[in-house]
């Protein structure tokens, strides 16, 4: 029996007195009821007597429950009342002082008892559950809720509660419904993992129906392994979670330690998510994911649909009688997220299906839900974050992991729209198959298909987008339409030279449908669209190999498009329209594709070294390294380090060495500023410091540095030990007429040995922020090289 000699009991009288005292009303004093082995001071010795205990008290209770026995077979019922669970307790008398805290979890199993949830609640109420391990629950192949089956409204918090290994035809790990009574909210807070569940049917971790609400907003939260066999005849929906119409549920944990919040979860359809609309019914169903720590995006990683939709499926309805009603709409919104290494036959990041609109936004605008994703936490990831707005290594693959020619986003159906994202490394048939496509501000790159990159029903809007460096198979094209619907493409890049750019079925010329102004082409696709399109050679991308499509100073897409009102952002999250071009400002000011070269970015590629040489041609291999242990000033960490041994007898010794360079596309006629930060010191005990040189060449008519040299010269530094800035900067003076589209610059970084050296000592310089700059003063060169 409780005692109410308890300490526990007496705090809660005290606080019963104080309340009076303030002349407030309290409706009962809370109880706290300690279940354990042993007898005193534990007051039952089963869980379910301890609910029964409380609920048959008015009021908020709490039980505590000790780890010093087991429990078996549990099938546990809590109706309505407002009650806190929490294990973890070493005894009774460790769980007894009022500021007592568990020092582990309780596993509650519910393996052979009745087959029955090991938690059924039912009714309204607020249900706390904290420091527990639920598992072993099965209820059979045809019910829902094999770990907990919540059908009421009200709260089920879970806290440092682990919830797998069980069993049921719906909801294996958890089977939530909202009974209409009132809100019904489901919150993961930190420390809850639904894991290893296993569904017959459909919503292998989590179904949640009904009028309901899911949060997982917390840090350390994952729903990762569960499983939705699709046995019972409802398609497999939802390995992960089973979201239906019409329910609302909002992830935004950054997972649990390094595992996602949605990870490893399958399914037959939706391997980490389903989002199910409701037929016949005006119903919406609408899912969120956003950033709630900006170091570490919200990420749907490893999931695996065996028919659609690897990482998440949409299915909408239209009504059957239009006069009753206009259809249940499917929504996911996901911002600042990672969705990575999905798998599925057909959409393996995502599906989406049925007439009425299945809609996928992704950094999108979002509507329905009552409250904005802000006032829930929501903020933008970092751009340095690992995954921070990208979609990469999702695979179109079978059950028998074979790939497979369906497209990573397949919305056939139904309606995609992406910004501000990064597309790479995915493997299918197209990138995206869908009906309605509106993409702003994408990079599509360096993505393994078979077809074409895009494949758009009737309906597309594309805006300041690459599209560049990917495998495209047997398609002839990079887009294709498939009805003579609206067409939009402006401000983007399209480079891939063995493709062309759009297949439309229809007259492309004079079309009031197609609509493409101020994009870059490796085609004449767009130059027919109108003078504002321009056909290239080469965009000149920074380093598409290392997967780097921003844009050298001398592409051809810089500056080339007028400005867009408002504060337009691209991909690395500077402003959009800022004129790097010299002279008077112009009306094109805008750089096309999915990133804006600023003012300020050196001309010059990794000038400062920061952990890549990839920029650089590196002449003598044996000799050149990127050391980080010195590096100049306040730039990136590390430097080139130059380092050639003292010959040996009847070796060749050196006594000046290049051994790396640039090549520069020189963007217009200017006055270009060189220098650089060198460092020299004693070396192998000479007291002859070597001399540290930067020489640069110009070629008026070589695109890769290798023409006729149109003149030199070099940038000198002091010889004394230490880092030094030149004093005497280069000023190349490229005229009007020394310049065209083909004019280069060549960078060599030099050592050279000490003249007053009477030996071959061997050579040592380090190199680092080698800045080539432009102004608009002649400096020094009154007349070309005067």
């Amino acid at each position: 029996m409780l005692s109410h000699s308890s300490p526990i009991i007496r705090s809660c009288t005290r606080l019963f007195t104080l309340a009076l005292l303030a002349g407030l009303t309290p409706s009962a004093h809370a109880l706290t009821y300690l279940v354990g082995a042993g007898g005193a001071p534990c007051d039952y010795s089963t869980i379910q007597a301890a609910i029964n205990g409380a609920a048959s008290h008015a009021g908020a209770d709490s039980i505590r429950i000790a780890s010093d026995q087991t429990y078996g077979a549990q099938a546990l019922t809590i109706g309505t009342q407002d009650l806190t669970i929490v294990g973890g307790y070493a005894s009774c008398a460790a769980a007894l002082p009022d500021a007592a805290l568990p020092s582990g979890v309780t596993v509650i199993n519910g393996q052979g008892g009745a087959s029955a949830p090991v938690f059924n609640i039912s009714g309204a109420g607020v249900r706390d559950l904290r420091n527990l391990g639920i598992q072993g629950g099965d209820v059979g192949n045809a019910a829902g809720g094999g770990g907990i089956l919540f059908n009421g409204h009200g709260d089920l918090i879970l806290r440092e509660t682990v919830i797998n290994n069980n069993h049921a035809g719906f909801g294996a790990g958890i089977a939530f419904y909202g009974d209409g009574g009132g809100p019904a909210v489901l919150t993961l807070e930190a420390g809850t993992l639904i894991a290893f569940n296993v569904a017959y049917d459909s919503g292998g971790g989590i179904l949640i129906n009904g009028q309901a609400r899911l949060f997982a907003l917390r840090d350390r939260t994952s729903i990762q392994s569960n499983l939705a066999q699709g046995l019972g005849g409802g398609q497999g929906f939802g390995g992960g979670v089973y979201v239906v119409a019409p329910a609302f549920a909002d992830f935004g944990s950054p997972g649990y330690n390094s595992a996602a919040i949605l990870e490893g979860n399958e399914a037959q359809r939706g391997g980490g998510l389903a989002v199910i609309g409701k037929s016949d019914s005006d119903d919406d169903v609408n899912v969120r994911m956003f950033t709630t720590d900006p170091n570490r995006p919200v990420r749907m990683h490893g999931n695996r649909a065996n028919v659609r939709g690897g990482a998440a499926f949409l299915r909408s309805y239209e009504c059957s009688f239009p006069s009753l009603c206009l259809g249940s709409e499917a929504q996911l919104c996901a911002f600042n997220f990672h969705m990575d290494a999905n798998r599925a036959p057909e959409g393996a990041a995502g599906y989406g299906e049925n007439a009425y609109i299945a809609d996928l936004r992704l950094n999108g605008n979002c509507t329905g839900f009552p409250e904005t994703s802000a006032s829930l936490g929501a903020v933008n990831c970092t751009l340095s974050a690992p995954g921070c707005n990208l979609v990469d290594n999702n695979i179109a693959m079978d059950s028998n992991n074979a790939q497979t020619t369906g497209a990573i986003f397949d919305f056939q159906n139904a309606r995609l729209e992406a910004n501000g994202l990064s597309f790479t490394r995915n493997s299918g048939g197209n990138l995206t198959r869908s009906s309605v496509v509106e993409l702003r501000g994408n990079q599509l790159v360096a993505n393994s298909l078979s077809s074409d990159l895009l494949r758009i029903g009737d309906y597309a809007k594309i805006n300041s987008c690459t599209m560049a460096s990917n495998v495209l198979g047997g398609a002839t094209h990079v887009i294709r339409m498939d009805s003579a619907g609206l067409f939009q493409m402006k401000n983007s890049i399209v480079w891939e030279p063995s493709k062309l750019t759009l297949l439309y079925p229809g007259n492309l010329i004079n079309n009031s449908n197609v609509d493409m102004q101020y994009n870059i082409l490796n085609d004449s696709t767009a130059t027919s669209q109108g003078p504002t399109n321009r056909q290239v050679d080469d965009p000149r991308f920074n380093f598409p190999a290392v997967g780097d499509f921003r844009l050298r100073v001398s592409s051809p897409a810089i500056d080339f498009a007028p400005p867009v009102t408002g504060d337009d952002r691209d991909l690395d999250g500077r402003p959009f329209d800022q004129q790097i071009t010299p002279g008077p400002a112009r009306a094109l000011v805008r750089d096309v594709g999915a990133f804006e070269r600023q003012y300020i970015d050196p001309l010059l590629l990794n000038n400062s070294f920061g952990g890549s040489l990839i920029a650089w041609q590196i002449l003598e291999p044996s000799y050149t390294t990127y050391s980080t242990q010195d590096a100049a000033g306040n730039s990136a960490p590390g430097s080139v380090q130059v380092v050639v041994p003292a010959p040996q007898p009847g070796d060749f010794g050196y006594s000046y060495i290049s051994v790396m360079s640039q090549c520069f596309n020189v963007p217009w006629p200017a006055i270009y500023s060189l220098n650089a930060k060198t460092l020299t010191r004693i070396f192998n005990f000479d007291q002859y410091p070597d001399s540290a040189i930067v020489h640069w060449r110009l070629r008026a008519n070589s695109i890769d540095c290798t023409g006729a040299i149109t003149g030199e010269g070099d940038v000198p530094f002091s010889a004394a030990t230490g880092w030094h800035v030149s004093q005497f900067p280069a000023e190349i003076s490229i005229t009007p007429q020394l310049w065209n589209f083909r004019t280069t610059l060549e960078i060599t970084l030099d050592v050279a040995q000490n003249p007053n050296d009477p030996d071959l000592s061997g050579l040592f310089a380090r190199f680092d922020d080698v800045l080539l700059q432009y102004s608009d003063i002649d400096k020094i060169f009154a007349d070309d090289f005067e």
